[in-house]
């Protein structure tokens, strides 16, 4: 029983009794999720109980056994499922990650809308096993997030060209006001990147060039 349950519910990200129960149609989901935490079954909870999360090496192994078990087309419909039950919730952003198992990029792309500046925020990093080169290369909110990756990374000249490619997909000006920042916070590393000081970064690069100190008194009188 607690095989079968494993295998069926490492579709969700975040496991809680409700959404396992609506998934499978049962009652006792939260039973069940208690004695796997209790056996130490690679299972956690962290809020005593309220929700819970399977080890990723385990939750891999899950999901190539639910394959085996449903086949490629049920195995896509059972991550189509459980990504209804998240928007339900109103999870949107695991709902994608569910869709994206699923390889439903119509759906991918409407929730992109809702949340690509969480998506781009993050980081590349959590999608990348998840979502194709194309599909990253058609949305602004993912080529604004594989800039962020790129200058997290400290590949300055990549990272500018992503924004910029970002910047002139956007076609509202909040977005692209939000590529022409990254672009220019990632501008003032480059050798003889402009001195401007609209982001914290500023002061830190001021710092590197000269007189620290005297930028160190600055930041003083800055109320964030």
């Amino acid at each position: 029983v607690l095989r079968r349950f494993l295998v069926r519910t490492c579709v969700f990200d975040t496991l809680t009794a409700s959404r396992c129960d609506r998934l499978l149609g049962t009652t006792d989901s939260q039973t069940h999720l208690e004695t796997l935490e209790r056996l130490q079954a690679f299972t956690d909870s962290h809020d005593s109980g309220r929700t819970f999360h399977y080890h990723e090496v385990l939750r891999a192994h899950l999901c190539v056994t639910l394959l085996e078990e449903l086949g490629d087309a049920g195995a896509r419909s059972w991550h189509c499922r459980a990504a209804s039950i998240l928007i339900q919730d109103g999870a949107a952003i695991e709902a994608a990650r569910a869709y994206a198992r699923a390889e439903n990029w119509p759906a991918v792309r409407r929730l992109l809308d809702e949340i690509g500046a969480s998506v781009a925020a993050q980081g590349l990093e959590p999608w990348r096993d998840l979502l194709p080169p194309w599909l990253i290369a058609e949305d602004p909110w993912l080529v604004l997030a594989e800039g962020r990756h790129f200058l997290t990374h400290g590949q300055l000249e990549a990272a500018i060209i992503g924004f910029q490619r970002a910047e002139s997909m956007f076609t509202s000006a909040p977005g692209r006001a939000l590529c022409r920042s990254a672009r220019l916070a990632a501008s003032i590393w480059l050798p003889g990147g402009l001195n401007t000081r609209t982001h914290w970064s500023g002061w830190l690069r001021a710092a590197t060039r000269r007189h620290p100190g005297m930028v160190a008194a600055e930041t003083e009188a800055l109320r964030d």
